[in-house]
């Protein structure tokens, strides 16, 4: 079935929703209208990235600012892509006008293997479980080990995922 609504998906890092670095740093910012995929590139302000990090090994995970935020394998850019060309707007989402912010929580183990997806805020279950599914799907390969006192660590942090109708 064709769809005559242009759909937009915006993937927008935890960088740039939960953090900030300095005003003007370059960050890029993947949009996804309908099935072609562009960068843009777009002046925003952040700052230190937050993460929360389990340095004891004990399930109790404290915040943490970082210069240097952890990525996937297969690189940052990549990564990106390959999720954008993967999410579908859910057919009952779309039908129903539903858009919002599907934030996840991402539990990394001290290896970079994903270890635990929760969803931190909800849009509605097809969304949800799109954006968790999808991004489970993409970060197969894990990300870079999070290295704190000479140790990797396990860590998390929040993924959001915009859907978005026009």
């Amino acid at each position: 079935m064709k769809n005559l609504n242009k759909i937009i998906l915006f993937v927008i890092s935890a960088q740039l929703i939960f953090s900030a670095i300095s005003i003007g740093q370059k960050i890029n910012l993947i949009t996804k209208i309908r099935d072609s995929t562009k960068v843009q590139s777009s002046k925003i302000p952040s700052l230190p990235i937050l993460y929360f990090i389990d340095q004891n090994n004990n399930d109790i995970y404290e915040s943490l600012q970082l210069k240097e935020e952890p990525i996937p394998f297969i690189g940052y850019k990549a990564f990106i892509r390959k999720l954008i060309s993967t999410i579908r707007y859910p057919t009952l989402a779309k039908e129903s006008g539903i858009e919002g912010n599907v934030i996840l929580e991402i539990f990394v183990d001290e290896l970079g293997n994903i270890a635990k997806v929760n969803i931190n805020q909800s849009v509605s279950k097809e969304c949800d479980q799109e954006a968790r599914k999808r991004y489970i799907d993409e970060a197969i390969n894990g990300y870079a080990q999070l290295i704190i006192d000479p140790k990797p660590v396990k860590y998390k942090m929040p993924f959001p995922i915009k859907f978005k109708l026009n």
